[in-house]
């Protein structure tokens, strides 16, 4: 009233019914005319429903700058079983639920098993107890997943006796309520997600099915790795059950050739320790051919990687052992690219062939 200027606030007031609603008052000093005296006239606007946009802005924003920045932590985590703990315990935090947590589906057994699970502080951890469930437990949640469609329970202790076993075993984990999404891979059912008793941005929650996503990939990538560690340990094997000796080598930038990989027969045959490996044959393989017969070796890895020449000839050459002696031995190869366009070469050495040829 004493700075003659107008004034607007907003606040929450009840209406008879009891409901809440935001308002918008605007106060203003103004003369009317016919009165004396100063009138403080106040316009009061219904802004509801203004408010409740800007609540749902913010919290698309919220949840935009959630599932960023999981995304984010995702692709920057190398280890899958890293990121896949990193994002439930993103969930947990979000949206302050108890646990978040991950089933996979062993369609062979018809058993499922909570692989990853994080708890908030002070909630106990239900993974050991949720090993090999039976299907029969919860056989409709797999024809409402299989659809790709969240499974909610508002209430455990709502659910009907034709659920009687799952409500008992959810109950048995002191959950009230909980949300799951499906995890598929090329439309098959492969688990799903779940978070339980969720106390925060409840509506929310369904937006869950994005970060699902996420998690399959991981457990795609996951699996996919496991598979080609599986392979490169049984390539492994196999070469060092070999007789004969196999050299792999990498072709540097600089012409170079670095050793990659020696398998137990070759390591044998030249008698060397790690340390011996590392200073004759690491960073230059060539350095461990004697010097009158580095020009055909240098030929020989020449028509290995020449075009339309894929191996080189058989020939021999001498190879500087642990105890500083030389040995003969024939040998070949052939050249292999790698997804990057990287060129390698692997050396086959006949050990069979091999003669003394003096010290060093």
């Amino acid at each position: 009233v004493r700075d003659r200027t107008t004034k607007t606030y907003e606040y929450r007031c009840y209406r008879r019914d009891g409901s809440v609603i935001w308002v918008r008052m605007k106060n203003s000093i103004v003369s009317l005319e016919g009165v004396s005296d100063t009138v403080l006239l106040g316009i009061v606007t219904d802004i509801t429903e203004e408010r409740e946009a800007q609540q749902k802005l913010r919290e698309t924003n919220g949840q935009l700058r959630f599932l960023n920045e999981s995304a984010h932590d995702i692709l920057a985590q190398p280890d899958s079983a890293q990121a896949i703990e990193h994002t439930l315990r993103n969930i947990v935090q979000y949206f302050a639920v108890e646990r978040a947590y991950v089933i996979e589906l062993d369609h062979d057994r018809r058993v499922m098993n909570n692989t990853y699970e994080i708890c908030a502080e002070g909630v106990r951890s239900e993974k050991e107890k949720l090993q090999n469930i039976p299907f029969e437990v919860s056989p409709l949640w797999f024809e409402i997943l299989q659809k790709n469609e969240n499974v909610r329970i508002d209430s455990v202790d709502a659910l009907g006796d034709d659920q009687r076993a799952l409500r008992e075993l959810l109950q048995a984990q002191g959950i009230r309520s909980m949300l799951a999404t499906p995890l598929l891979c090329e439309g098959k059912l492969i688990g799903y997600a779940g978070v339980d008793n969720p106390t925060r941005a409840v509506d929310q929650i369904v937006h869950l099915a994005a970060l699902s996503d996420y998690i399959t990939v991981l457990l795609v990538r996951r699996n996919l790795n496991a598979e080609i560690d599986s392979e490169q340990k049984m390539f492994l094997d196999l070469m060092n059950d070999m007789r004969d000796g196999f050299v792999r080598l990498k072709a540097g930038a600089d012409g170079k050739f670095m050793l990659v990989y020696i398998n137990d027969s070759m390591r044998r045959f030249l008698r060397a320790d790690e340390k011996m490996m590392q200073s004759a044959y690491a960073l230059d393989t060539l350095a461990g051919v004697h010097p009158d017969d580095r020009p055909f070796a240098v030929e020989n890895i020449r028509r290995c990687l020449a075009k339309d020449r894929p191996a080189g000839e058989r020939v021999r050459c001498r190879l500087v052992r642990g105890d500083g002696t030389y040995v003969s031995v024939s040998l070949s190869g052939r050249e292999s690219r790698d997804e990057q366009g990287r060129r390698y070469l692997n050396l086959f050495y006949y050990l069979d062939t091999a003669e003394e040829a003096g010290s060093m």
